[in-house]
């Protein structure tokens, strides 16, 4: 008897309950290029369970932010399709706004115009397997990077993804430095896709980004980013719920844009409280806007410049005057002898006031 005939093979059954999910061919086709987490947003659409982004991204545990990316990649890949919004409501036309943003996003549509040779990602050049040879055979850095990327990431690239990791070097001329550093980014962020990195180059060229050194700094900026997030929550009191992404924008914004410390935050959120009585990001946000516009740049400045609106202030209303000190300096321009003391006008004062206090009555 062969060998091959001792082989016993395993047979998979489904248990399918009461439910099924059926998944478009369309879909199939398309989860060997789908990230773990478009393939899960993916599940959560087809199962019904919902069909809002914020629910969805509950269910799935990610924030929003991502569940509009992986709807735009299925909606690109004409596996869904984003509905009309329902009349006169003007959060699901702002939802499908955004959708359609991550798509354009997504699929490098209306890109902003950049540097030579830049090309949006799905217009990266294809390579055949022939060309790739004989690119790596002329630059061993290249090779390197590769084997590199794959260790990174933890797979073997098909010919197409070690196609595009190369069009980054080629046509956007990112170094392969900058590259691995981006590669070995991604894959503490969880995401092993090549096509996420190849997003990500992209996205980072069009902001300018392109050397390792803008890299590494932009990176610190992101880890400062989660470093400050857990305080961002117990300030806010948010416990465990997901930050929308509207918060995600304005932390954002303070944190990368602006450049602030936990301690102007704070800051700007006890004026919050001391206006409003309360505070939220939103209200902060506007404060957080104006310190910066002004030229604000430390927790210093902003203390100078609260305490010049609060002398400000005071000069405006006018100052308050004391008034035994007002008829004090009345009687000191009426008195002349050199008996005159301060005790006996504050007592001529005093019974001023009792007689007017009288004739009032």
């Amino acid at each position: 008897m062969a060998s091959g005939e001792n082989k016993k093979s395993t047979a998979v059954t489904v248990n399918y309950g009461s439910s099924v999910v059926v998944i478009p061919g369309a879909a199939a086709e398309k989860l060997p290029l789908a990230s773990k987490e478009e393939i899960i947003v993916l599940l959560a659409v087809l199962g019904q369970k919902e069909t809002t982004v914020d629910g969805i991204a509950e269910i799935c545990g990610t924030d929003e932010e991502d569940v509009r990316a992986a709807l735009a990649f299925w909606r690109g890949a004409g596996v869904i399709d984003i509905g009309k919004p329902s009349e006169n409501s003007d959060v699901d036309k702002a939802e499908n706004d955004k959708i359609k943003k991550a798509d354009k996003e997504e699929t490098g549509k209306d890109a902003p115009a950049a540097g030579k040779g830049k090309r949006p990602s799905s217009e990266l050049p294809e390579y055949k397997m022939e060309e790739i040879s004989q690119i790596v055979e002329d630059n061993a850095d290249l090779g390197k990077m590769i084997d590199d990327c794959e260790r990174i990431l933890g797979r073997m690239f098909r010919v197409s993804e070690t196609s595009h990791l190369i069009a980054l070097v080629d046509q956007l001329g990112l170094s392969p430095e900058y590259v691995l550093l981006l590669c070995t980014y991604c894959a503490r962020q969880g995401k092993t896709t090549l096509r996420y990195v190849e997003t990500t180059a992209v996205r980072l060229h069009d902001d300018g980004i392109v050397t390792v050194e803008e890299l590494e700094s932009f990176l610190r900026q992101l880890e400062r980013m989660d470093e400050l997030l857990p305080e961002l929550r117990v300030l806010f009191e948010m416990g465990d719920r997901h930050i929308t992404t509207k918060e995600n924008g304005y932390f954002r914004s303070w944190i990368l844009k602006y450049n602030y410390g936990m301690d102007v935050i704070r800051r700007a959120y006890e004026v919050a409280v001391d206006t409003k009585g309360a505070a939220n990001p939103s209200y902060v946000n506007g404060i957080i806007g104006n310190w910066y516009s002004e030229g604000l740049v430390t927790y210093e400045d902003v203390e100078r410049k609260l305490n010049t609106d609060r002398a400000a202030k005071i000069n405006a209303a006018g100052q308050s005057f004391d008034v035994d000190d007002f008829f004090a300096a009345a009687l000191r321009r009426s008195y002349k002898d050199s008996d005159f003391t301060p005790d006996v006008v504050r007592s001529n004062t005093a019974d001023a006031a009792k007689d007017k206090k009288k004739r009032s009555k």
